[in-house]
């Protein structure tokens, strides 16, 4: 076994204020090399005659550089909550130089290797309103260093090895903002393996990252294999397996691990395909406050098959398994498990070129601990496409019928709501009809790692509301007041909830029709749409007093040409649950204005009246206003090496007792003057929120950036 020695600048550590030791990285380095070359030479089957000619393997410099640096920045955030919260402001200046070297031993095909150094000196000035007059230190001083080394074995063999190590200082020094990383440090090995049908690809990373007095650790192990093979007559079989491994733990207290497993396939033989697959995840994480656990199993399979006469038969299984923990010292755990199976079968037809014919039947289950529910349902759907004389006319119809048969009180764990679109400020609504509001439980997954999970609070991070169609929605205030959760942003969520215990059967049954012109080459596209749901209790008694029954009937206009594009619609609901009525307009405006300048707007506005009685509960009747505008502006100067860049956007929402308003600004310059390359911008943002429980929350951040390098070499 060859032993290959972890690069580091020193063995000793200082609150990152030690000295740069160049001569430590060298033979560190060196040391590495030298191993490696002998390791590859192992591998390679070099003859022992060879290994006589040292000066053959000896390392080889092919590129190298340097350059001198000075990167600063400002920036402050204040956070409130009621007019009372946290706010703090950093100013940070770096002056380091840097090289690097790129370099083989033996042949460019043998072994390769980048190395990367930079030292120098930082200063940094932060407050903050939670620190005490003697925690306040001002201006302090002291070291910077940066490494980067990777060492390439075999790079263009159809196996190969990467090994790397690095340390990085990241921009950001806020040491007391926990999770602004002052420094990172990593290491790991990639191996692969590319030879067809075959692709293999193993790694092995360790990530340590410290920000002033709280640190974390990330250990991860990932594994892909892919087998791919091509058949004569379209033809082909893929089948691809994956493991992802991590261990995670910080100076809080939090520790944890999370394991992902994958297997697919897809066959392809003409005029059948085949494709199915599974996957497992396991996560969990504990603190000294909570523990939380959760496990997740998914399988599924499909066949899709041509037909003669323009036919098409489709056939899908889903089955998915989530079972999730939450525990307390203070309050015992609470178990949570949710099973669904869903069955789909489909045929399609299409009639000449204009006429497409669909028919879907779906069978859904979905049990958890206390309760079951199925649902069975049949759609027919038509689409017509015609070309006419000053344009083209699509025509759409559907028909549907659907039972909804419940008992007890089904539960849904980690129902996901990722990061498109769910923005903060903003709202998404859950999936299911009938959830107790009392048994839903919000998490959002923190993006900085270790990313554990944090559990928000009702009526302080979010509030919850009824969407026209019954269902329930969360609409983000505030996220928890730390640097790791920036807003404006975007986050990825998972909640957890419960159904109402009731046992009943509903029939619903929907028709909807559809119809849009595309006139004078796409220039005037006018369209309409309308679809009604009207429900039935065959059985049982319904929790919501009412099963829906609603309408809904849309029409609108689409403006388009360049460099304009005009939307507006109106729609009307009709709705037992929550009636609406909706105007929305959109105006686009986008043009190159010269070949070195480039010019985007956009602003939409809409408002939405819902009528007393039939929404918030039966409360008044209230108007949900929205808008937003954003403006970005590109000018380019070649002939002096320089580019500008500036906008913002700004956007404000308002339902009844609830308002929010965020905005934006962001401007870049970038500038090159013979060997020295300058950048500098600004950012600003702003949002606030006012809550049903007369809570009020605002978010101010300000961020100013100048960089300069010079090249040296």
């Amino acid at each position: 076994m060859v032993h290959i020695e972890r690069l580091r600048l020193s063995d000793e550590k200082d609150g990152g204020m030690q000295p740069f030791r160049t001569g430590n990285i060298y033979a560190g380095v060196m040391k590495s090399l030298g191993l490696l070359v002998l390791a590859a030479m192992m591998v390679a089957g070099v003859p022992s005659t060879g290994m006589a000619a040292w000066s053959e393997f000896l390392p080889k410099i092919y590129d190298y550089g340097a350059d001198l640096k000075l990167t600063s920045s400002y920036e402050s955030t204040d956070n409130k909550v009621n007019g009372k919260g946290n706010n703090w402001n950093d100013t940070f200046i770096k002056e380091t130089i840097g090289m690097y070297v790129d370099g083989f031993s033996y042949d460019p095909k043998f072994v390769q290797f980048r190395l990367a150094v930079s030292g120098g000196l930082k200063q940094e000035d932060f407050s903050a309103s939670s620190l005490s007059d003697t925690e306040r230190t001002g201006w302090r001083t002291g070291t910077a260093k940066e490494y980067d080394f990777t060492l390439f074995l075999l790079p263009d063999h159809p196996y190969n090895l990467r090994l790397f190590s690095y340390h990085s200082e990241p921009l950001f020094k806020t040491e007391f903002a926990v999770s602004i990383p002052i420094s990172e440090d990593g290491k790991g090995a990639v191996l692969r393996y590319k030879r067809k049908p075959f692709f293999v690809s193993t790694s092995y990373t360790t990530v340590s990252s410290e920000s002033g007095s709280s640190s974390s650790d990330v250990d991860s192990v990932t594994g892909n294999v892919t087998y791919l093979k091509d058949f004569s007559h379209q033809r082909n079989l893929t089948v691809a397996s994956s493991y992802d491994h991590s261990n995670f733990s910080d100076s809080s207290g939090l520790t944890g691990n999370s394991s992902d497993y994958q297997l697919t396939g897809n066959l392809s033989l003409g005029m059948i395909s085949l494709n199915a697959g599974a996957t497992k995840s396991d996560y969990q994480q504990e603190n000294a406050s909570s523990s939380n656990s959760n496990d997740a199993t998914a399988v599924r399979g499909g066949l899709f098959a041509s037909l003669p006469l323009n036919f098409g038969a489709g056939f899908s299984y889903d089955y998915s398994k989530n079972t999730s923990n939450v525990a307390s010292p203070t309050t015992p755990a609470t178990e949570s498990s949710s099973t669904s199976n869903g069955l789909a079968f489909s045929i399609t037809h299409r009639l000449f070129k204009s006429l497409n014919s669909y028919y879907t039947f779906q069978k859904n289950s979905l049990s958890g601990s206390f309760g079951e529910t199925d649902t069975t349902s049949n759609t027919l759907t038509f689409s017509y496409n015609k070309v006419i004389p000053w344009g083209t006319l699509v025509a759409g119809l559907t028909l549907g019928r659907s039972t909804l048969d419940s008992k007890g009180a089904a539960s849904v764990v980690n129902e996901p709501h990722l990061q498109v679109p769910v923005p903060v400020p903003g709202s998404f609504p859950l999936n299911q009809l009938g959830i107790d509001p009392a048994t839903i439980i919000v998490f959002v997954k923190d993006p900085v790692p270790p990313n554990q999970l944090v559990q928000l609070n009702e009526g302080i991070n979010y509030v919850l509301d009824t969407t026209p169609s019954g269902f329930i929605e969360i609409t983000n205030i505030t996220l928890p007041l730390t640097p790791d959760f920036p807003v404006p942003g975007s986050y990825d969520f998972f909640v957890t909830y419960s159904l109402k215990a009731a046992d009943f059967k509903v029939r619903e049954d929907t028709i909807g029709y559809n119809a849009s012109l595309s006139l004078f080459n796409g220039m005037v596209n006018p369209f309409f749409s309308y679809s009604k749901t009207s429900s039935t209790v065959e059985s049982g008694t319904f929790p919501e007093g009412e099963p829906l029954s609603a309408s809904s009937t849309s029409v609108g206009l689409v403006f388009y040409r360049e460099p304009f594009r005009v939307i507006t619609q109106y729609t009307e609901v009709s709705s037992n649950l929550n009636s609406s009525k909706m105007w929305k307009a959109e105006a686009m405006y986008s043009k190159a204005i010269s070949e070195t300048t480039r010019l985007y707007t956009s602003a939409t506005y809409a408002v939405t009246s819902y009528p007393q009685g039939t929404s918030l509960e039966g409360g008044p009747g209230y108007d949900q206003q929205s808008g937003s505008f954003s403006a970005n502006l590109m000018k380019r100067f070649p002939s002096k090496n320089l580019s500008l860049s500036g906008g913002g956007t700004y956007s404000y929402v308002t339902a009844g007792p609830t308002k929010s308003t965020a905005y934006s600004f962001t401007s870049n310059l970038a500038w090159r003057v013979g060997k020295v390359f300058l950048s500098l911008g600004a950012n600003m943002m702003f949002a606030d929120s006012e809550g049903t429980q007369q809570l009020k929350t605002e978010s101010f951040r300000q961020y100013y950036y100048l960089n300069v390098r010079r090249k040296l070499l």
